[in-house]
């Protein structure tokens, strides 16, 4: 096994600015990989938070509770 496959780095990927309600995440994070890429290998991690965000599904904290027994 080598030293490579021992280990992992982590980074955000420069270029994707705060998400709101309507942006095309794809698009967003396409573009932003284009200037940094990609390797064989690499794996890309999205946050169930930025899709929730981009699809405009927030409840602010005050309104959590009822946000809750609505769905329940």
């Amino acid at each position: 096994m080598s030293a490579a496959s021992k280990s992992f780095a982590v980074f955000a990927v420069e270029g994707i600015p705060e998400i709101e309600a309507g942006m095309d995440l794809g698009e967003l994070i396409g573009s932003a990989l284009a200037s940094t890429g990609l390797h064989h290998g690499d794996i890309l991690v999205v946050s169930s938070k930025i899709v929730s965000k981009a699809e405009g599904r927030i409840v602010h904290a005050d309104d959590r509770e009822q946000a809750i027994t609505d769905e329940t």
